[in-house]
């Protein structure tokens, strides 16, 4: 029986039987991410500019995947659990426990013997019983995992990254932010960039008073429940009256299929399951872009008060997919190994079908990205 069928009786989410079974799982993650720097390489090569703020994210979430695999070394105990449904990527709860661990890592420190003094035990009892020093080994790993913890910049259920002045003309600032949030619905990261201007009576953003904790409360409050686009652009609208978004794009990453690792029944994890080597694997990009097509006055101002407006959203209604989702556009794009994407025009038509307004990229041994 393999290893999924094995799992699939445990539930939407599972620990894996064996520490030689998430060495591989970090693995392929890690080959994953390496895959997804190198298309967005390519898309920022082709002036994609949210695509660096994407590469920046990928970065953290790499840290975050050897942070895991670090804590798993040292807690045996607390396996990480995975979506093997919904995802393919480690359960939120990973992330959660991650931000724990940080919050109680200077105190738990404290009470560790330093490094030399542990390294320096480790021998001696080595010496003395002729066995391997387990619990003094696992001391050092808890060491070098909150140490790592406390230097490394990873990815939280919910990063805001802060905003960046693009420029001013008139009365108005132009801004670009960038937050991630990594869903509790569907254990999936999700980027978003925001571009964005805000009234010169406010105060500048950059100088990160009253006006930058208010935008940074208010897509903390909304962003991180990855709501419809228009409807959190909206939200964020109405709610900062200096603040007028003019394109806000997400890029949701995942689902993932791993030869061992899913349990997905679609026609492309199937077919990674079947014809697949054991370290490829396929993904799927998405983006959704929501923009403003033009401002309205929703309430007249005064001699001392200016016009309140609100941003009007582009959702087409001859696009029943961007209707329904309450955005502009929609991109889709699949990544797999070349002789599965060979496959898939040649001898799937059900897939074929489904893919069909994918955009498709193919990956080779040394995860060099190409569109097909």
């Amino acid at each position: 029986m393999s290893l999924t069928k094995k799992l699939a009786e445990s539930g939407d989410f599972v620990s894996l039987p064996k520490e030689d079974d998430y060495l591989l799982y970090f693995e392929q993650i890690k080959r994953v991410c390496n895959a997804l720097d190198a298309w967005c390489e390519q898309q920022a090569a082709g002036g994609a500019e949210e695509s660096k703020v994407l590469r920046l994210f990928l970065s953290r979430f790499l840290n975050t995947v050897e942070l895991l695999r670090e804590r798993q070394r040292f807690r045996p105990d607390k396996n990480l659990k995975i979506d093997l449904n919904e995802s393919g990527f480690p359960h939120l709860i990973g992330l959660q426990e991650l931000n724990a661990d940080l919050l109680g890592s200077a105190d738990r420190l404290k009470k560790l013997p330093s490094m030399n003094n542990l390294k320096e035990d480790a021998l001696n009892e080595l010496f003395e019983t002729k066995a391997e020093p387990l619990g003094t080994l696992g001391l050092m790993a808890e060491r070098n995992y909150l140490e790592r913890l406390r230097e490394a910049d990873f990815m939280s259920p919910f990063r805001f990254a802060g905003v960046q002045l693009r420029g001013k003309k008139g009365r108005r600032r132009h801004y670009l932010c960038a937050w991630s949030c990594y869903n509790a619905t569907d254990n999936l990261p999700y980027v978003h960039t925001m571009l964005f201007e805000q009234d010169t009576r406010e105060t500048a953003l950059e100088k990160k008073g009253e006006s930058y904790e208010e935008l940074k409360s208010i897509i903390s409050n909304e962003g991180r429940r990855v709501p419809p686009l228009a409807v959190l652009a909206m939200a964020i609208d109405n709610h900062l009256e200096g603040i007028h978004p003019k394109i806000l794009k997400r890029t949701k990453i995942g689902p993932l299929a791993l030869p061992r690792f899913t349990f997905d029944q679609g026609p492309i994890a199937l077919m990674v399951k079947g014809l697949a080597k054991p370290t490829e694997f396929s993904v799927e990009i998405t983006t959704e872009t929501v923009f403003s097509t033009t401002e309205v006055i929703k309430e007249k101002g005064g001699w001392l008060r200016p016009d309140k407006v609100r941003e009007v959203f582009a959702i087409p209604e001859n696009d029943l997919e961007c209707f329904m989702a309450k955005t502009s556009r929609i991109h889709k794009y699949l990544l797999l190994p070349h002789h599965l994407m060979q496959h898939l025009r040649s001898s799937d038509p059900e897939a074929q079908k489904l893919y069909e307004q994918h955009e498709l990229y193919a990956y080779d041994d040394q995860l060099s990205v190409y569109q097909i």
